[in-house]
């Protein structure tokens, strides 16, 4: 009734090192600074550690996404319409782009076994979103949103690393104790009681780095 064209599509895509065709992708060590993109790129850092890209309704100067919570009319249809965009199509994608990426770092372990440096599983988690880093309303909600889904879904997105030559067992958050990993003493003892360092033990334990831990703990 509004005469908008609204096309329910958004994506989200994270950068990854490229490798040969007999290995796999490599995650980045860290990924770049991200934006959003309406099918052309758009001058709004979001905060948020992978790129989206969605069919938003923007403001008439193409430099912001509608939002707000005191707008009424064809605005308050459009602030809704990219939070409809952000909660079900982009966050879905980026859950998916997670498995993804869980998978190529089990992929980049196996090729790595016979090595006595193991890949650091804390690099995988610089893709989950962080709160203190997304300041403007719209992407908060993708971010909460994020991690209600990892929880009530039970996603198996946390990694409990094994010594060499065992296989990386993968559990959702109800399953695993967390680790801080800027905390060396913590990191020890993790490595200790996943069996790492003590095949002995074969406890549950994952390291995770504080900023997830901390947005975890709000959402």
């Amino acid at each position: 009734s509004a005469g908008l064209s609204l096309i329910p599509w958004g994506g989200a895509a994270a950068l990854v090192k490229s490798a040969p065709s007999n290995a796999p992708l490599c995650i980045l060590p860290s990924p770049p600074a991200c934006t959003a993109s309406c099918t052309l790129p758009l001058p709004i850092v979001t905060g948020l550690p992978v790129q989206v890209n969605a069919f938003f309704e923007l403001s008439s100067n193409r430099r912001d996404v509608w939002h707000g919570n005191d707008l009424v009319g064809v605005g308050a249809l459009r602030c809704e319409w990219n939070k409809i965009l952000l909660v079900e199509a982009i966050t879905a994608s980026y859950l998916r782009l997670v498995h993804r990426c869980c998978r190529m770092f089990d992929q980049l372990t196996s090729v790595e076994k016979t090595t006595t440096e193991r890949p650091n599983v804390t690099t995988l988690y610089q893709y989950f979103p962080v709160a203190n880093s997304v300041k403007s309303t719209p992407w908060t909600v993708l971010v909460w949103e994020f991690y209600r889904r990892v929880v009530t879904d039970r996603l198996p997105f946390f990694c409990v690393q094994r010594r060499t030559g065992v296989k990386n067992e993968w559990l959702d958050i109800y399953s695993v104790t967390l680790a801080c990993a800027e905390d060396p003493l913590q990191v020890e003892i993790a490595d200790i009681l996943a069996g790492i360092s003590q095949p002995n033990f074969h406890a549950p334990v994952c390291v995770v780095p504080r900023s997830v831990i901390e947005t975890l703990q709000r959402a």
